[in-house]
Parts: structure tokens; sequence; C-alpha cells
């Protein structure tokens, strides 16, 4: 061939670009397929079951949200937040031994330990509660940002309190009491802050980082053990037994008094969910609306939340996962450090606090890990199946 005429064609840029063309269009006969399947399993249904399918599929697609932005504030004043509130939160359970001493002193060490998990119950009972009222707060009242104001506000006088609270040899069987009604304020702040940081934190999130920004919110409520084993390691290092037994255990409650204002910086920086503000500025037209539908709008939220049979059945699903995953994770980071130290003398409870912030720190590492995989899934519950089996194992 001459100089002057055509290139030669050597097929590789034309072998590519078929590959890619019949890629594409597997690719698009495989959705197509997919979706002729779905359409074919929805006429197969009942209404109640197709439109409990369709809430299903909507639920677990990531699709795009119009609002996020990955608001950086928005992420670290729910992190904030629940390494604080939970940090609060942990310091007790972490201190049982000694708290137990000083307002249980007639009991044994073992009633004394019972006793003051006892308390530790009431708070729980409170948490549930908490995330209703603060979610109605956060819904219909003052929006998402100043929800988590007030639980954070609602945590930290009781944690100061508790922190100059009186025992049992000064002020007798009113010690008590008192202490388990500032553990019930305690609960339902805790109730409040960790569902609303995840609101907040996924209603400013854009769809390729909504499980990172949820996974990093999970992973700061157990940055507050991890905060609160690091305080009470150095504590009960600092101090001697005697010291931390009559005074000491008070330090890392008092230690409140150093985080809170930290945390206010990060929250007065932060801005209100778009998603929240849009239907603020949107108020009249939604007055008409519920006055057309009040059926579907004047309604409490958690009225809202049981009416649908898919969500209830996601709720019974979720608790029981997530009552697995609670029970596993508590009796790890709280009761076993006490069994080791406490009860089976394996151990000092410098050393067993040591254990905890070091177990505790892997943990927060898979919790980031799972959440950035998540955001790779198409359909989220597939990780949600990963996971369990490894639950079931543990």
């Amino acid at each position: 061939m001459s100089a002057n005429g055509p290139p030669p064609l050597t097929g590789k840029p034309h072998i590519e670009g078929m590959s890619t063309v019949i890629q594409n269009d597997e690719n698009s006969q495989q959705q197509s397929s997919s979706n002729n399947q779905n359409d074919q399993e929805l006429d197969n249904m009942t209404e109640a079951e197709r439109s409990m399918r369709e809430e299903e599929l909507s639920f677990y697609s990531n699709s795009k949200n119009e609002y996020g932005d990955d608001n950086i504030w928005g992420l670290l004043s729910g992190v904030g937040g629940n390494i604080y509130e939970w940090y609060d939160f942990a310091v007790y359970g972490l201190l049982a031994p000694e708290i137990g001493a000083c307002f249980f002193p007639d009991a044994s060490r073992e009633l004394q330990l019972i006793n003051s998990f006892g308390v530790y119950l009431a708070a729980f009972l409170m948490r549930p509660l908490g995330a209703i009222v603060f979610g109605e707060i956060g819904d219909r009242l003052v929006g998402r940002k100043n929800a988590l104001v007030f639980s954070i506000l609602l945590i930290t006088v009781p944690s100061i309190l508790m922190g100059m609270l009186p025992v049992y040899a000064t002020w007798g069987i009113v010690s008590p009491i008192l202490l388990v009604l500032l553990r019930m304020a305690q609960g339902l702040s805790v109730g409040g802050q960790l569902a609303g940081s995840y609101v907040l934190s996924i209603e400013q999130s854009s769809s390729r980082s909504r499980g990172f920004r949820g996974s990093i919110c999970d992973a700061s409520s157990i940055g507050g053990f991890l905060l609160a084993s690091a305080v009470t390691t150095i504590t009960r290092s600092i101090l001697s037994e005697e010291q931390v037994n009559v005074w000491g255990w008070r330090v890392p409650f008092l230690f409140s008094l150093i985080l809170a204002p930290a945390l206010y910086y990060i929250v007065s920086h932060t801005e209100e969910s778009k998603l929240w503000e849009q239907g603020a500025e949107n108020k009249e037209t939604e007055e008409i609306i519920r006055e057309q539908e009040p059926a579907s709008h004047d309604t409490p939220a958690v009225v809202d939340l049981l009416s649908s049979p898919f969500r209830r059945r996601q709720l019974i699903g979720m608790i029981g996962v997530l009552s697995a995953q609670s029970s596993s994770f508590y009796t790890l980071f709280l009761w076993t450090p006490v069994y080791l130290s406490e009860l089976r003398g394996i151990m000092t409870e410098q050393e067993a606090d040591l254990i905890n912030f070091f177990v505790i720190g892997l943990q927060i590492f898979f919790v980031i890990f799972a959440g950035r995989m998540s955001d790779t899934f198409p359909h989220r519950m597939d990780l949600v199946r990963i996971g369990l089996p490894g639950i079931i194992v543990a």
C-alpha cells in the first residue's frame, strides 16, 4: 500500500469498541429482563402484596437525594454529639463497681453490681421513648439541628449532677432514687441524640456516601465507649484504688464540663437539614394538603410507621437484629471487663479497660468499612444478609 493511502486497519480499536457495545447491550438486556420479571411478579400479587413490594423496592434502592450536599458540619455535629452522649452513658457502666459500693453499701459485692446495673437498665428503658419524643420534636417543631442541641443539654446537666451527687452515707435512700432519675434523663437524651444524628447526617448526604456517613454516626457512638474506656483507664492509673472508690469515680462525669463547650462550637456551625427547611418553607402548601388528607399528615410519626405492613415488618426485623447485636455489644464492652476484674480477679481493672479500648477501636474500623461497602451494593439488604451469619456465629 502506498504512503498516501489510508492507514492499515489493526482491528484493535474496532474490537474494543464492539466489546463495549456488546457489554452495554447485555447490561441493557439484563436490566430489561429484570424489570420484566419484577412486572410479572407484581401482576401475580394481590394489591396489598404489590403495595408492600413497591415500598420495599423504594426503601432499599440507592435513590438520589436532591437535598444532599455532604455537609461536613452536619456530620461533625452528629459525630461529636454521639461521642459525647455515649461517653457519658458508658462511663456509668465502666464505673459500676465503685458506684454500686457508694450508693448500695449495705449489699454484698455481687448485689452492689446487680443494683448498679439495674440503674443502668432504667436508662435503657427510656431510650425508645427518647427516640420517639426527639423524633417528633425534630420533625414537627424545631428541626434536626435544634433537636440535637436539646438532647445534648439534656445529658450534660444530669452528668454533671451525677458527678456531684451525695452518696448513700450522706443522703440515705434519696441518693439512689436521684441516681435512677438522672440515669433515666440520660437514657431519654441518648435515644434522641442517636436517632437525630442519623437523620441529619443522612438527609445531608448524597447517594454515593449515604451508607458511609451513616456508619460514621454509628461508629461515633462506639467512639464514646472508646473515650470512656480511655478516661476511666487514666483515672484508675493516676489515682489509688481507695481514691477512686471514695471520690475518683466522679472525675469522668465532671469531664463533661470540658467536652460540652467544644461540642457546642461544632453544633453552632451546623446547617439545618435542607430537606426540613424545604418543608418549613412550604408550610402553607402543607397545611392545605393536611386539610385534604388529614389521615396521612396529622398523625404522629409512630402511628404512620405502624400503619404500613412493610414498615411493621422492617421494625420487627430490625428489633431482632439489633437486639442480638446490642446485647452482644454490651456484654462484651461493659459486663466482661467487670466480670474479669471484679468477680473472677483474672486481671486488674486497668488491664480490663485497656483491652476494652483496643477491641472497641477494632470494631469502629469494621463499622466504617461496612458502611463504605454498603454504598457499593445495589441492594442494601445484601450486606445485611452477609453480616447476619457473623452475628449468629459470634
